[in-house]
């Protein structure tokens, strides 16, 4: 008989789902992972990525390319975000512009984030629905913002709820759960653009906006996983 951690790691090999992206050259690996939370796992040239997702919508994305490591982690009340041996933590609601340009200026030279940034924009020019695409694209909403793409969580945004705001029915995925899911994500794009409305032009307040929007879809993403695709 297996040892009861062989038999769990079988079991989440056996759940994986593999998906692909020509246009973004990337390989998806979606998989359980420990704590109820769900990974996602992506490769393609010299871009790694790395994802992980808690049920309340907490998450950690790390890049890798070449000798580039770059880590964002997102929670309730802070965004850190890490490259190499340096870490610079943005804190909700009480955070300045000094923070987000020192964080722009951690990112700018970034490989890793240029990569995934450039195979983000080829996932949503495919309108691919894939979820683990779908997650790369939610990391990518905040890691833009960040980067000084303003636009992008509002960009992003309104591309997940297309569907719903467009009415249009989607088949061939769990139809309940998927329905769930996108009515979801329109009424988190709702209170994201009220909230944007709110507080433009002040950057120090959007990011409470794109952070707040971000762990709310990526909760919503959680639970359309575990509701749909992968048996916890």
């Amino acid at each position: 008989m297996l040892p009861a951690t062989s038999t769990r790691a079988a079991h989440a090999r056996r759940v994986a789902q593999v998906t692909g992206n020509d246009r973004a050259d990337l390989t998806f690996e979606l998989r359980p992972a420990p704590d109820g939370a769900v990974a996602v796992g992506a490769g393609g040239g010299e871009l790694t990525i790395r994802k992980t997702v808690l049920p309340g919508g907490s998450w950690t994305l790390e890049l890798l390319a070449r000798n580039d490591r770059v880590t964002v982690s997102v929670a309730e009340h802070a965004v850190n975000v890490s490259r190499d041996k340096k870490s610079i933590t943005v804190s909700l609601g009480s955070t300045g512009d000094d923070r987000l340009l020192a964080v722009r200026r951690l990112l700018a030279d970034s490989r890793a984030v240029a990569l995934f940034r450039g195979a983000s924009a080829a996932i949503e020019a495919s309108e691919d629905d894939a979820p683990a695409s779908a997650s790369v694209l939610m990391a990518d909403a905040l890691v833009g913002f960040l980067t000084g793409d303003v636009g992008a969580p509002r960009r992003i945004a309104r591309h997940l709820a297309r569907h719903a705001l467009s009415r249009e029915q989607r088949i061939g995925m769990a139809t309940d759960c998927y329905a769930v899911w996108e009515q979801r994500v329109m009424a988190a794009w709702t209170e994201y653009t009220s909230c944007i409305m709110d507080v433009n032009p002040w950057a120090m307040l959007q990011i409470m906006c794109a952070a707040r929007w971000s762990l709310m879809v990526e909760a919503y993403w959680w639970a359309f996983i575990a509701c749909s695709s992968i048996p916890f």
